[in-house]
């Protein structure tokens, strides 16, 4: 209703002369416009990527005149009211237009607005007093931003032709291909989807003879074979379809595509709101009322025109020469392929020309080699297109390493035995996890007692992660101590954690005195909780210090290595004090070690103090035009990143420290 009046509220003055605010048109814009002004910036610094300026009140409007009808039923006849369902949403239209039923509405309101607008232009123009000017001046106002927040709703029920299919996601997994006479091609999967995923191989000699194979996803130390279709060779991608038969088939595709631990590296890596972006993005989607939208393309044929200006002309000659009857259905994935090395169990020749010589999935294996295929024009034509386009060198797959971390409840912070009775139920431990780590497989290992006093059907002990039930430990008359090993969900898991044990205790007789010396339950600070961990993907960004290097829900002492030059001279190492102190600062308690060293650190983070060339010998090491602060990858670790603090000279690096 708020969003519905605030549309219409303006035309009263412009269209019938009535002034709904009793207040002077400048008092109204005093207070109107700072509290609209502090209520967008505020909403934009609190949502952040997760929401952009303005488009609420586009979600608003879009739904204020669908729902009126509903709304007001309730309001005047509430036994009486029609039922407003959130039906599912429609298949994609294979043809645009406009959705009239959803439209008509807001188009009926966006007239009143404009013939408002015509009114009260025309009134302004005959010169009326100023009063009654700055009343016109403040509705037309209102009304032209109601309009344009109207014509980007009526855009938005206008239906785009869509060819997409389900949604894909980059990706970067070791994968192997079986084919059915038993041979494995080693490959990586770029993209994934729930329909399909584009898989890049080595070439085939031969080509692939039946286009039924499985592809095996190794995840978490489990192998997955996901059913597969060839939809597409084309001699250097190999574009599959899934083809799941059972309910635990279908399973393994959505864990092989959403169950990956770099899956969800860059969720939240959305665009930083800023107002005016959002208003221009709002005035832009009012012009869509009036201009023709494009067709919606399926991720497919993007990923297909990146795969063929990165290949080349041979790959595109290939991909041009491709039957019709090969061509595959738009919810597929083709990518450029990156030749590997070929398993041992096939023998690859040593020149290979997959251009040329890897036949379409459909078409059987050919037996003579090229110099016998009768056509003596494309056999000429083939070793021209050969040296066109050399195979570029295979990629690096950084395999994220996997660590166990058995902890116990004293180095999760326990000070001893966790004592449980009935004043005091609840006990805990807080710990962090890394952000750079996420956990695949967790168990909790529990030991203890209980007073041998309890009624074992109403009492137990229930074991909570981050308010979530991990599980129980039931009381037992016959048996005092109790040992018990709880799985724990790793989904449960988050940056900083509470595991929280709450003591339910029952004595016999009517009523239980919460103060009785018998009424007790300890949890031993020797219990355990294993951790499998897996290495995320490094996210390199100055936004997100003092990540990587330092953690701040981690309860060990940290240890950060700086690396610097041989001849530092003071102001360099009043540059690598000064970063010194600022982690020291944010370690805390905690405690921080610095040891110094002049090579890089095989395993672990660090900061590098470049003064002037010294760092022209490390890998990745912007060119230094100033003071500088950089993340670049550790030469010695992928997985590891430097933090540079660099300048032409001391007093340049103590600036970039400084910052």
């Amino acid at each position: 209703m708020c969003r519905f009046d605030g549309s219409l509220i303006h035309l009263a003055y412009l269209l019938l002369g009535q002034s709904v605010i009793a207040a002077a048109p400048m008092a109204v814009l005093s207070y109107a416009v700072p509290h609209l002004l502090h209520g967008v910036m505020a909403a934009s610094a609190a949502q952040r990527q997760w929401r952009q300026s303005f488009w609420g009140g586009l979600y608003e409007t879009v739904l204020a005149l669908a729902t009126l009808p509903a709304l007001l039923g309730t309001l005047l006849a509430p036994r009486r009211a029609r039922r407003f369902d959130v039906t599912a949403k429609a298949a994609a239209p294979s043809a645009g237009g406009w959705n009239r039923r959803a439209v008509l509405p807001n188009a009926l309101l966006a007239l009143l607005l404009a013939v408002g607008l015509l009114r009260g232009g025309v009134a302004l123009a005959m010169q009326p007093g100023p009063l009654a000017g700055e009343a016109l001046v403040m509705n037309l106002a209102w009304a032209a931003i109601s309009l344009i927040v109207v014509l980007a709703a009526l855009a938005a029920g206008r239906d785009a032709p869509q060819t997409g299919g389900a949604a894909w996601i980059a990706a970067s997994v070791p994968v192997q291909v079986a084919l059915r006479d038993g041979t494995l091609l080693d490959g990586v999967a770029e993209v994934l989807s729930l329909d399909g995923g584009g898989i890049a191989v080595p070439p085939l000699p031969g080509g692939f003879e039946d286009t039924a194979l499985d592809i095996l996803v190794s995840l978490g130390g489990e192998q997955l074979v996901l059913p597969a279709r060839i939809e597409r060779w084309d001699g250097s991608g190999l574009r599959v379809r899934w083809q799941p038969a059972t309910l635990d088939e279908e399973a393994q595709v959505v864990r092989a595509v959403f169950g990956r631990a770099d899956a969800w590296s860059d969720w939240a890596a959305g665009q930083v709101d800023q107002p005016v972006v959002g208003l221009w993005r709002m005035l832009k989607a009012a012009a869509g009322v009036v201009r023709r939208p494009k067709p919606m393309a399926a991720p497919v044929a993007l990923l297909a025109a990146l795969a063929l200006l990165a290949a080349g002309p041979a790959a595109a000659q290939t991909t041009t020469t491709t039957p019709p009857k090969q061509k595959a259905p738009q919810s597929g994935v083709t990518v450029r392929v990156i030749p590997q090395a070929v398993s041992p169990q096939v023998a690859t020749p040593a020149p290979v020309q997959p251009v040329q010589a890897a036949p379409l999935p459909s078409a059987p294996a050919p037996s003579a080699p090229a110099p016998a295929t009768p056509a003596p024009a494309t056999t000429s034509a083939a070793p021209a297109a050969a040296p066109a386009t050399p195979p570029p060198p295979p990629p690096e797959v950084v395999k994220p390493p996997t660590r166990n971390a058995v902890l116990t409840l004293r180095q999760l912070g326990a000070a001893g035995p966790l004592v449980l009775n009935g004043t005091t139920p609840l006990r805990g431990v807080e710990f962090g996890v890394r952000a750079d780590e996420v956990v695949t497989a967790a168990q909790l290992s529990l030991n203890g007692a209980m007073s041998p006093l309890l009624l074992p059907d109403e009492s137990n002990i229930t074991v909570t992660l981050n308010g979530q039930f991990a599980g129980s430990v039931p009381a037992r008359r016959e048996q005092q101590s109790f040992v018990i090993d709880l799985p724990v969900s790793p989904v449960f898991f988050q940056d900083n954690n509470r595991l929280a044990f709450r003591f339910a205790g029952r004595l016999p007789g009517a009523c239980t005195d919460p103060l009785s010396q018998q009424l007790w339950a300890t949890v031993n600070e020797s219990s355990t909780l294993t951790l499998t961990l897996e290495r995320l993907p490094p996210q390199r960004d100055l936004a997100r210090l003092p990540q990587p290097f330092f953690e701040a829900f981690q309860k060990e002492a940290l240890v950060l290595p700086f690396v610097l030059p041989a001849n530092a001279g003071n102001e360099a190492l009043r540059a690598a004090g000064i970063a010194a102190s600022w982690f020291g600062q944010l370690a805390g308690a905690r405690g921080a070690r610095f040891p110094v060293r002049s090579d890089m650190p095989a395993d672990s983070n660090a900061v590098l103090l470049v003064v002037g060339n010294d760092g022209r010998d490390v890998p990745g090491v912007p060119p230094v035009t100033g003071p500088m602060l950089a993340v670049i990858p550790n030469p010695a670790d992928k997985l590891s990143s430097l933090l540079v603090i660099a300048g032409r000279n001391g007093e340049e690096a103590v600036a970039a420290a400084s910052a």
